[in-house]
Order: structure tokens, then C-alpha cells, then sequence
């Protein structure tokens, strides 16, 4: 207290900070902390008493449980004899305790207020238990170092709320912990140990009770000071490594102890390594480093537990241990239990039908209050997937979206956040390995198949048989691993400019040599993750810089790897929806003949099995497997782990016919394979021949809105026929082959070309109208010319397999310029979402829509405008289908 008429001195100026000093002082000293007890564990159970000193390693899960304001210094008046006093608090929420007679003079200029701010924290997912707070006091010792009375209240606590967990079902600790300094107080999904003041609260976001006793139930932490926690914090005991050969020494024991866990595979522990390495970084504005990675090989899991062992959202289950978040298949358990040694924090992630369908992996504020998803996880994070565990089910709409945000969080490092007016991308660093018995259904940055020696192990370890442990750590080397993989994790890197004009060099020389041989060229895609492996070798060894040793090494690692399997960059499979048919057929053989496809799962209603048989003698090394609408789940098998799909399933073209007539029957096929798709392949990039195109790909892009997966850059109406067409009948009037630009839609007069933009062309009037009719009604010829027994099939096939095959070389990497009808913005003032136009095309499907040339003649611009009003009618017909079924 401060007496009126008193000089204020500069103590009682400083208040919060001579407190937050004092404490710091008093705990200063090494492992000073360990005196203070820990929120959350055994040795505070059943619930600290009220008052007590704490501490609490937490990641702040919701930051915007808002500022309130706290009298910290409050003027106090005496009724009695009018004397005036100043009374300090801070770090509660109560305010001053009052003798007889005294009361605080709310109108007082001498009041001083200051902010706090409140976030909902949780003790960190995934923590192993290495990477616990340690504790050697105990609640009386840590009291009576700083003159701390405990509260002698015994109130039942209430738990943290399960919404607002990542990983949901599993037990851990919970707080409202208030900030003194709202300019430094951390931000969402960031690690902090708070040293702070323990009380009871009201939780701002809970209906009130029937009384304040009631209400005041939630445990409350008031930070006196909190630090971040980095990971190498946590490993800050052993000295600091300096010398090459230390680096060398511990990248050895590593790679042995690796070596061990993934029975003799050096080359897989040499992958695991470096995807241990990976850190997601920002250099000039673009993500660099990451580096997931999907060992292949592991035995499947038994069948999925039953519904009566699985965890509901709804609570009506009986929960399973540790929320369903733990790997039950022994042998990719081996791995999992590996890294929790090596990591401070590490989520297992089991594939099971009934946790991708019943929990949530985006954070989700859309009610206002931000709940958890399992991706809301700590910068460093690793999480270890098990695919051998996905058996045979439905993925309902939950499961679709949560494969979603993982392969979106795999590719970009972002996590969606869905707020309530727009969904938000916030940057993250997680390290993601995924372990599954065939390529995973994700994208990864490296598919590495284990040698068959482990494999064989793998089965052994899942089959309960005996096998050789992995060595195991003492506490010194697992120090010394953690702290290996920590500081070269953080190592300042750099590319030397003669190491990287060398390797642009190479990169040139190896594609001119698979250009000459007409060998597959490497693409752009496999040199970037050629170049990360190389800076991931060197930092292993403790190098700051890319050294040229390093990038041989990596391409030999590279070559060694692809002896077992091929990287993610080229390893493609194609599926064809309607493989049976006119289109079907020959797209079919094409797509056998590319080498860049890898594989092919061709379905119809019929009839698949034959084509599948014939293609497949075509000599080419992609494996070809056909199925039918009789076979178990055919749909799904020829789906799953797509790259593209291919739907030219559909009833053909009839003389007279125009494209508007086949609306009815052919809406309703592409709109159940788009649903399978959404479910089966959500992340391929969806080809679109199904006439009529400018009604089918609306139709398409509804069904994954409603399911939660659209992504406009991966869906498109193929309408390479008509480029096709306008490029051979340029040619026949000046006797070469050139390419023609062809805008607007995929019927009648909504096809423009435009033959402006040909070079050297030059037409007269009557020419240009005769064959822009040509290209426009350019299947009528074929119609005709069958006498109604059939439609513009072969031609369509080529056009259909050309699209595909430019969306091939994107995802390796080529630089690619295409024409398709898309979503797009380039009409958005009259009302019109779809339009083919020119595109840049790269490993995600559209790079960049590219306007319409400036320099159109009135004739093109008119058919512009013509085109419009039909393209509306189509697009809404198609959005309509699908809002109108059932």
C-alpha cells in the first residue's frame, strides 16, 4: 500500500515488472525451475490449491478469448476518517482485499488499470516423455520461497473441453492463461512455459450458472513471465558440436540406430534421416525443405476394430486409449516408438475408417468458438500416418475432407483454419511420414519402397513372431541424437554459386542426352527434390554450405532408391471412367503407349476386364487392371491413387443430335462418378469428356463443393477436340500443321476459334465463316459420315489422351500452356463462372489463366458475345442438376 501525500517512487511505477524481476531472480539459477511444481501432472493431483506458484509447458490452442482489464492499482478511501491510500494487485482476478471502513474510489484518476490478455492453452499433443518438464520441489517448498499463502478453497475443477483438443480422446491438461503483456503474448499454435499464479476463473465462452461459486470453476494460469519453447531448448544440456567429425560421429550412430529400427534397410534409414532433417523454411518469399516421405512395404493391420471399440464424436462410445490416436500394427509401431524417442513431439496417426470419419483434422471457429483439428499441432511436430490400417469402407464427407487438409498441409505446409466469414491458410513446419503396404494414397515428396529383406521382417514383427529388436538407446546417446538432429536441423544454409551453376549445367547436359536417345527426360520436379536431399545430405554432415560431394551423393542416392521404386514427381496413375466404350477403347491404348503413366485402372459397366487384357499386351512397362460395376468396390480400386481421371463414360451422339439432347442420361452418370471420385481420389485432377461439357463440369465442380474437396485448379472440360480440328482443317488450306486457339465452350456456337491469332493467316470472309462453322459442327461431319452408328470417337480419344499427357508433363515439372474449359473469373462481370481459355498447367493442376488475346477481331469479339448467353444457359442447367438431386 501507498499512503496519500507520499512521494510515489519509482517502485511502485514498476510494479508488474519489480514482481516479474523478482521472480526471475529468485528462480534464475540452473534448474532453478525445477523447484516450481507442474500444471497438469501427478505430483499437483488431485488439483493445486489456489494461489499456488506454477508452471505449465502449453501450446496456446485459442488466442482470442479476448482482453480484460485489471485494477492494478486501485485508490482507496477511508469513510471513517477520509484518508486517502493506493493499494497494488496483479496476477488475480479478485480485487483488493478492504479493512473495515475502506472502499475503493472507483472515480479516482489515481486508478490505474492494465490489460491482460486470455487464451485457452493445453498441454502440448503429442509430448514424449523426454521432452516433460522436470520437477524436483513440491507446492510448500515453491510457496515458501516466495512468501505465497495457498487459498484453503477446494473446489472442483472443471476439465478442458474435448472440442478444443487436437487429438481428441486423449487425456491432458487445460488452462485459461492470462497475459500481462498483450504486445508479447504468443500466438496460436505456439509452445510456451508459463510460470504463472493458479487460480479458479470464469470461462467467458460458458453459459453462466445459477450462482458465481458455480461459475468460477475453470483452472486459470496468471503468467508472470513465459518463454517460447524451441526444440533446441530442450536440448541444450550436452556441449555444442562444432567439429566436422562430431557431426560425422553422430550421423553414423544415427544412421545405425535407424538402420537398426527398419531391419537392415540402409537406405531407408539414409531417407528417414534426412526426412527427420526437414524443416519448412521461407527463402525470398517461397517455402523450402520440406521433405515427407512414405516408406512402403509394411504388412496390413488386422480389420478394423468394431463399432463397439471406436471412439464417436458424440461421446455415446466408449472412448479407445489415447482417443483412437495410437498405432496398433506392431511393426509400424517399431518406427513409431522409434522417433518418440528421438522427437519431443510425435502424433500417431492409424488410418482407421472410424477416425477419419469421426473426427475433424481442420481447426473449426465457424460456431465462434475455435475447435481443434488433429493438424492444429506445434511448429516441429512429426507425425507418423499409418495407412496399413485403411481397410475396405466408406469414407463418409468428414473422411473426405480430412484427407484433404492433410494432402493439402503434405504439399503447401499450411493448415486451413475455418473462420465464419472465409477459411484461413496459416503457415506451419510438420514433419509427416507416412508408412503404408502399397503407395499411399497421398502425394508425398519421396516414395521409397523398403528392400525385400525388411519386408519380410516387417511381416514377421506384425505376425507376432519373433525378430530382432532394434538396438536400443542409453540415455547419453539419445542426448546426443537429439541434440544431432536439433542443431543440424537449424544449421544457416547456403547454395555457393559455382555449385549451382554446375548443377544447372548437368541438369541441361542430362536433358539434351534423354532428348538425343529419346529417353525420359528429368523433369523440373525431380531436380528441386534432387537439390533438397542434397542440402538435407549436407547439413547431416554439419556443412552451412552445398557442397558438390554432397550433390553426387544425393544423386546416387536418388538412382538407388529408384532400383526399389520411382519418386513421387513420376510415378502416375491414370484411371478411365467408361473404358469400354468408343472413346474409352482407344484412350485407353494411348494412355498405355505413354510412358509417363505408370499404371492404369480402367472401369465401365461392362465388359472392362477384355480391354484391360488387350492393352495391357501393348509393350510398354505401366501395369493395367480393369474392373466392372459387378466387382467389389471396381469403382473404388480403379480410383484409388489416381493422379488424373478420365471420364469419358456417356451415351453418344445420335444424328441430329446436339450435345443439350444427352443433358438427362449423361448429367446423372458424371455426377455419380465425380461423388466417386470426391471419395476415392479427391486430390486428382478430374478430365472431363462426358458430353455436354459445358453442363458436365459444373455438374462436376457442385458435387466436390458439397463434398468439401473442390479445388478449382483440378477440374476440366477437355476441349482439346476442337483445337484439334481447327489445326487440321488450317491445315489443309495452307498445307502445314499450326496451332489454333479455340475459346468460349464445347457446343455449337459457343466453340470459337480463333484464327486471328494464326501467324500469317490471312482469310477471306466467306473462308473464316466456312470454317468457323467447320469447327463448331465439326461432329456432325463424323455423325453423318457413320451414318448414325456412331460419333467423333477415335479423333476424341486422341484429343483426350493429348490433354492428359500435357497434365503428365506439368506434374514432372515442364513448363506447359494448354487450352481447357475451367472456372474461371474472366467473365465474372456478366455473371458467367466456366469458359475454355488459355492456361498455365503445373504439378497442381492450373498454374495461371491467361486472359483473352487483345488483339480479337470485331468478328471473334461478336462471337464472344454470342457464346455468353448460351454458356450461362449450360452452366446453370448443370449447377441446377445437381442442387435439384436427391
Amino acid at each position: 500500500e501507498h499512503r496519500s501525500g507520499d512521494a510515489e517512487s519509482d517502485d511502485m511505477k514498476k510494479f508488474g515488472t519489480l514482481v516479474q524481476d523478482h521472480f526471475k531472480q529468485v528462480f534464475g539459477e540452473a534448474n532453478a525451475l525445477e523447484r516450481i511444481p507442474v500444471y497438469g501432472t501427478n505430483n499437483v493431483q488431485p488439483k493445486p490449491k489456489l494461489g499456488t506458484l506454477m508452471r505449465f509447458r502449453c501450446m496456446v490452442q485459442d488466442p482470442s478469448y479476448g482482453e480484460e482489464l485489471h485494477l492494478s492499482v486501485a485508490q482507496l478511501v477511508n469513510t471513517a476518517t477520509g484518508e486517502v491510500r493506493q493499494k497494488f494487485s496483479q496476477y488475480t482476478d479478485n480485487g483488493p482485499i478492504l479493512d473495515e471502513n475502506w472502499e475503493v474510489d472507483y472515480v479516482s484518476a489515481g486508478n490505474k488499470f492494465i490489460e491482460k490478455e486470455v487464451a485457452y492453452c493445453v498441454s502440448v499433443p503429442g509430448q514424449t516423455k523426454w521432452a516433460e518438464m522436470n520437477t524436483a520441489g513440491n507446492l510448500e517448498e515453491a510457496m515458501e520461497a516466495l512468501d505465497i499463502c495457498p487459498a484453503t478453497d477446494e473446489e472442483e475443477l472443471l476439465t478442458g473441453s474435448a472440442e478444443k483438443y487436437p487429438l481428441r480422446g486423449q487425456k491432458h491438461a487445460a488452462a485459461l492463461v492470462k497475459f500481462y503483456a498483450p504486445g508479447n503474448a504468443p500466438k496460436v499454435s505456439e509452445i510456451v512455459d508459463v510460470v504463472g499464479i493458479f487460480e479458479l476463473g470464469y470461462n467467458p465462452r460458458e453459459e453462466p450458472q445459477q450462482s458465481e461459486e458455480q461459475d468460477a470453476r475453470w483452472p486459470c494460469l496468471h503468467s508472470i513471465f513465459h518463454n517460447t519453447v524451441s526444440v533446441e531448448s530442450l536440448v541444450s544440456g550436452l556441449p555444442m558440436i562444432s567439429a566436422a567429425d562430431e557431426y560425422m560421429d553422430r550421423r553414423n550412430m544415427c544412421l545405425s540406430h535407424l538402420t537398426s529400427v527398419l531391419g537392415d534397410d540402409s537406405l531407408a534409414a539414409h531417407y528417414l534421416l534426412l526426412h527427420l532433417l526437414s524443416s519448412t523454411v521461407v527463402v525470398q518469399g517461397t517455402k523450402v525443405g520440406k521433405f515427407s516421405l512414405n516408406l512402403i512395404g509394411y504388412p496390413a493391420a488386422a480389420s478394423a476394430k468394431s463399432e463397439n471399440d471406436v471412439a464417436e464424436c458424440s461421446g455415446q462410445k466408449e472412448p479407445l486409449v489415447n482417443g483412437g490416436f495410437v498405432l496398433d500394427n506392431l511393426a509400424t509401431k517399431r518406427v513409431g516408438d522409434a522417433l518418440a524417442q528421438l522427437v519431443p513431439w510425435c502424433v500417431e496417426v492409424p488410418f482407421e475408417l472410424k477416425l477419419l470419419n469421426n473426427t475433424s483434422f481442420a481447426p473449426n471457429a465457424e460456431g465462434g468458438d475455435l475447435r481443434a483439428g488433429v493438424l492444429q499441432l506445434a511448429p516441429s511436430t512429426q507425425m507418423v500416418c499409418d495407412e496399413t490400417c485403411l481397410h475396405e469402407g466408406t469414407l463418409n464427407e468428414r473422411g473426405v475432407r480430412n484427407l484433404h487438409a492433410l494432402q493439402t498441409t503434405i504439399l503447401d505446409q499450411t493448415v486451413t483454419y475455418m473462420y465464419p466469414f472465409q477459411p484461413i491458410e496459416m503457415a506451419c513446419n510438420l514433419r509427416i511420414l507416412v508408412l503404408s503396404t502399397g503407395k499411399s494414397i497421398l502425394h508425398n515428396d519421396c516414395d521409397l519402397y523398403l528392400a525385400e529383406s525388411a519386408v519380410q521382417l516387417m511381416q514377421k514383427i506384425n505376425n507376432g513372431e519373433k525378430a530382432n529388436e532394434p538396438k536400443l538407446l542409453d540415455p547419453m546417446h539419445s542426448e546426443q541424437l537429439r541434440q544431432y538432429l536439433e542443431m543440424a536441423r537449424n544449421l544457416e544454409f547456403s547454395v555457393p554459386k559455382e555449385v549451382s551453376d554446375r548443377i544447372s549445367e548437368e541438369y541441361a547436359q542430362m536433358r539434351r542426352r534423354a532428348h538425343e536417345s529419346n529417353e525420359r527426360m528429368v523433369s523440373q520436379a525431380e531436380l528441386a527434390l534432387a537439390v533438397t536431399v542434397a542440402r538435407l545430405i549436407s547439413v547431416s554432415k554439419g556443412e552451412a554450405e552445398l557442397s558438390w560431394d554432397s550433390w553426387t551423393e544425393a544423386c546416387a542416392l536418388e538412382l538407388a532408391a529408384r532400383a526399389f521404386s520411382t519418386s513421387g514427381a513420376s510415378q502416375s496413375k491414370v484411371a478411365v471412367l467408361g473404358a469400354a466404350g468408343g472413346i474409352g477403347q482407344p484412350l485407353s491404348l494411348l494412355l498405355k503407349a505413354n510412358p509417363r503413366v505408370t499404371e492404369l485402372g480402367l472401369y465401365d459397366i461392362v465388359n472392362t476386364p477384355g480391354v484391360a487384357a488387350d492393352v495391357g499386351h501393348v509393350n510398354t512397362l505401366s501395369k493395367v487392371e480393369g474392373y466392372t460395376a459387378k466387382d467389389q468396390d471396381g469403382l473404388k480400386k480403379a480410383l484409388q491413387g489416381a493422379e488424373l481421371v478420365v471420364i469419358p463414360a456417356g451415351v453418344p451422339r445420335k444424328p441430329g443430335m446436339t450435345r443439350d439432347d444427352l443433358f438427362n442420361t449423361n448429367a446423372g452418370i458424371v455426377r455419380d462418378l465425380a461423388q466417386a471420385c470426391a471419395e476415392h481420389c479427391p486430390t486428382a485432377k478430374l478430365l472431363i469428356i462426358s458430353n455436354p461439357v459445358n453442363s458436365t463440369v459444373p455438374i462436376a465442380t457442385e458435387v466436390f463443393k458439397k463434398a468439401g474437396v473442390y479445388d478449382p485448379k483440378k477440374i476440366f472440360g477437355v476441349t482439346s477436340l476442337d483445337l484439334v480440328r481447327a489445326s487440321r482443317f488450317i491445315g489443309d488450306k495452307i498445307g502445314k500443321i499450326v496451332d489454333v486457339p479455340v475459346v468460349g465452350g464445347h457446343a455449337g456456337i459457343t466453340i470459337i476459334p480463333l484464327f486471328s491469332q494464326v501467324e500469317g493467316l490471312s482469310l477471306s470472309g466467306e473462308e473464316r465463316d466456312a470454317l468457323t462453322h467447320r469447327v463448331q459442327f465439326g461432329g456432325d461431319e463424323v455423325v453423318q459420315a457413320k451414318d448414325g452408328l456412331g460419333s467423333a470417337t477415335l479423333s476424341m480419344a486422341y484429343a483426350g489422351a493429348r490433354f492428359a499427357d500435357s497434365l503428365l508433363r506439368a506434374a514432372s515439372g515442364e513448363n506447359v500452356l494448354e487450352w481447357a474449359f475451367i472456372r474461371t473469373d474472366l467473365f465474372k462481370n456478366e455473371g458467367l463462372e466456366f469458359f475454355s481459355t488459355y492456361v498455365k498447367l503445373d504439378s497442381q493442376g492450373v498454374k495461371e489463366i491467361l486472359p483473352l488475346p487483345e488483339s480479337l477481331t470485331d468478328y471473334e469479339k461478336e462471337l464472344v458475345n454470342k457464346a455468353i448467353p448460351e454458356l450461362k444457359k449450360s452452366e446453370t442447367k448443370g449447377t441446377s442438376f445437381v442442387a435439384n438431386s436427391q
